[in-house]
């Protein structure tokens, strides 16, 4: 039990299970004994030595279609993400240098954005634009912008008062190149901080939608399809819905407790280096 607490506190159990599931996600594909759509039985069956987690409510294996349904996910999670940061924190940024109208302008949305329940806005925009897979990860990406614009524009403004941006600005370099060459390597860590915090968000977000049934649609073997369309036969196989909520709930929590402990560790090492800095500086 020690071993384990101890472990937790120093992010390595986390990232254990994490590089699990990752493994048996992308893996998955090829390791999967039927294909995701294939009838593998008769329907509605328990675990057995040809199906070790029972067959779904059209006789396909649950085992298959769970080592096939993570792949898609992550791809639009990842895409989503990155989505999310290539426009929030230039957005965040502008809005910082350019105090006024434009600032008003973009913050205004932001809060407007914010106060919004995030999965009503994803419904407006599929009902709008329809459920294909760009529209998922481009409507997904928007109700993250807020928060990563809010972070960026903040930490902007307290590193765009200091000296040597001062300095850059007055050696003539232009304003995109005093942002990208001088701010911004200074305001990674705090922007970066949100990474984990995203990437689970948008992962529950994508999951919620396709359960929803207004995302992928079946037969997709998605884990969020997989628990809407047999949660009407719980009681006869469980392991159709508990197999992929436990795997959602595991890789949320994994993802988000080992971006915490890599960020942990990283202001550890700025702070023992700061510290070494000083003590030399002193002496």
């Amino acid at each position: 039990m020690r071993w384990i607490l101890r472990q937790l506190a120093i992010g390595r159990f986390p990232l254990i299970l994490l590089m699990v599931i990752l493994f048996l996600t992308l893996l998955g594909p090829l390791l999967s004994p039927f294909s995701p759509t294939e009838v593998a039985g008769p329907p509605v069956t328990g675990p057995s030595p040809s199906n070790l987690l029972g067959t779904d409510v059209l006789g396909r294996d649950v085992l298959s279609r769970i080592m096939h349904g993570g792949v898609l996910l992550l791809v639009m999670a990842s895409a989503s993400t990155l989505l999310t940061y290539l426009i929030a924190i230039p957005l965040g940024m502008i809005a910082s240098v350019n105090k006024g109208f434009i600032d008003g302008v973009l913050m205004r949305g932001i809060d407007v954005l914010i106060a919004l329940p995030a999965l009503l806005v994803l419904l407006v925009v599929l009902t709008a634009a329809g459920s294909s897979l760009p529209v998922l990860i481009v409507a997904t990406a928007i109700v993250r912008i807020p928060l990563v614009t809010r972070v960026s524009r903040t930490a902007t403004s307290a590193v765009f008062a200091s000296e040597f941006v001062e300095a850059a600005i007055a050696r003539g370099e232009r304003l995109w190149s005093v942002l990208f060459r001088e701010v911004l390597p200074n305001i990674k860590e705090e922007v970066f901080s949100t990474v984990g915090l995203s990437f689970t968000a948008a992962v529950l977000l994508m999951a919620s939608l396709n359960f929803l049934g207004v995302g992928l649609q079946p037969p997709s073997p998605d884990w969020g399809i997989m628990i809407s369309e047999n949660r009407s036969i719980f009681g006869l196989n469980p392991f159709s819905v508990l197999a992929p909520t436990l795997l959602l709930a595991l890789l949320t929590i994994t993802i988000t407790g080992t971006w915490d402990a890599f960020q942990k560790r990283g202001s550890s090492k700025q702070h023992a280096k700061a510290g070494r800095q000083q003590g030399e500086v002193t002496s």
